[in-house]
């Protein structure tokens, strides 16, 4: 699959039509996940085990299967059309419409009987007001045993008496699958558009409590129920008692283990209902709204050493993340007030956790655009470290080694004869991209400083 953005998603489905070809099919997909491509990149090639091999291709939006169509430019659509024409001749790309997720209602039946709405829904590494993640929206009712409603049309799943392994809470599990509701006897499963997932929480250890709640839900497994029907009441045995209401987008749970996993609920509401929904919210968050992402996931680029040579200017050395110990990039300049580590990715970084450099040294990080910036301190000269930083826009974890050791400018781990007869080749030139590497002082100019500095560390190996 690959996401385009929030709402569209492509499917891509190699089938090669021969068992035990699956191998040799995964291995001509040429990208891999979490990989950022452009428009027109290939992503891999399709094993003809057979006639009937074929690369299955479908649209999602909003992880709901749609025609295709309408999403083509028209080169593209004209060359499909006619690849479907040669062989049913007259037919169309797509019949029947589009499968599309129905406008939810309020989750609870009577806007005087909630008082507020504490937490909405906010993605991990999201800085929303309630400063946490949480899959959904709590509705805090205005009193005890409040009515709930079906915010839509659909199938319940039963009703589930479940006690929480954080808090020890007693709570009831309920989910709805909306239509258009379509069983799949293949999968064991079902088809729906989306489910709406109700856990009624009246805030007691006490399994009778439990018991209780589960005996005030109204619906029972597989039965159909209409938009706006009651499906049960909250019991407000303690504080803080309140129903978590969340949407799980393409049918929640299939037999075959597909995940729950609910997303912002706000496309789904009607107008209206969106509306109510942030009234209640804004209570005790004014202004805040319904969703919150969080920064969007990075890979890594490259990584870099950087340091400043006087008026010249700064100058980056590439580290090879790809080498293997006991190989290792070695940074051939002067220590001066430390190094510069930069963590180069694909998209803006909004957020980054701890940098950490072993077995020496201090590290400290800070964003600037695309990059992570690692300033190291307390590392001396003629050592191998690591370096790392995790939760980058809340999730990424990267690191890279790279020695140091002044005066080691053809990378051989040692500073010998070859570094300083590259040196003097090169004595008398200002510092450029071509040649930074060579001032090993970094003041700009290549010379008989940089020599002196490397005779004095003649014969260092690095460990």
């Amino acid at each position: 699959m690959i996401d385009c953005d929030a709402t569209y998603t492509l499917e891509y489905n190699f089938e090669p039509q021969s068992a035990g070809t699956g191998q040799t099919q995964l291995a001509n997909i040429a990208v891999t996940a979490g990989q950022p491509v452009t428009q027109g990149d290939v992503i891999g090639r399709l094993y003809v085990a057979n006639a009937l091999a074929h690369v299955h291709f479908a649209i999602m939006k909003n992880w709901v299967n749609s025609c295709p169509e309408q999403y083509l430019e028209p080169a593209a659509r004209a060359s499909i059309s006619n690849l479907v024409n040669a062989r049913f001749p007259g037919a169309s790309m797509c019949n029947g419409g589009d499968v599309s997720p129905p406008s939810l209602v309020t989750p609870y039946a009577n806007e005087l009987d909630m008082a507020s709405v504490n937490e909405a829904f906010s993605s991990a590494g999201s800085t929303s007001p309630w400063g946490f993640a949480h899959d959904g929206i709590d509705f805090f009712p205005s009193g005890n045993l409040k009515p709930f409603r079906a915010a839509c049309s659909g199938v319940v799943d039963p009703a589930q008496l479940r006690q929480n392994n954080v808090t020890s809470n007693w709570q009831v599990n309920l989910l709805i699958k909306c239509n258009p509701y379509v069983p799949d006897p293949n999968l064991g499963g079902y088809f729906s558009p989306i489910a709406v997932e109700y856990i009624f929480e009246p805030m007691s250890t006490v399994q009778t409590v439990g018991q209780t709640q589960l005996n005030n839900i109204t619906v029972a497994n597989g039965q159909a129920v209409s938009q706006g029907d009651v499906i049960g009441y909250l019991l407000t045995a303690g504080a803080g008692a309140h129903v978590h209401f969340g949407v799980i987008p393409f049918g929640a749970m299939l037999a075959n283990g597909v995940p729950r996993i609910p997303s912002c609920p706000e496309p789904h509401f009607s107008n209206i209902a969106a509306a109510y929904v942030l009234t209640l919210l804004r209570v005790v968050w004014p202004g805040a709204a319904m969703c919150y992402s969080g920064a969007p996931a990075v890979t890594l680029s490259s990584v870099k050493s950087r340091k400043t040579h006087g008026a010249a200017g700064s100058f980056d050395l590439i580290i090879d993340t790809s080498l293997i110990a006991p190989s290792v990039t070695v940074e051939p300049r002067a220590i001066g007030g430390g190094h510069t580590i930069v963590f180069q990715f694909n998209g803006p970084i909004t957020q980054v956790g701890n940098a950490t450099v072993t077995p020496v040294g201090t590290a400290s990080a800070a964003t600037s655009g695309n990059d992570v910036v690692v300033t190291l301190t307390e590392v001396p000269d003629n050592r191998r470290v690591t370096v790392s930083v995790n939760n980058v826009n809340g999730a990424t974890t990267v690191q890279a080694s790279i020695g140091f050791s002044v005066g080691d400018v053809n990378n051989s781990r040692s500073v010998n004869s070859s570094d300083i007869s590259s040196v003097k080749a090169r004595s008398g030139q200002a510092t450029s991209a071509a040649n930074f590497k060579f001032d090993v002082n970094a003041s700009g100019s290549i010379g008989a400083a940089d020599i002196s500095a490397m005779k004095a560390r003649f014969g260092l190996v690095l460990p």
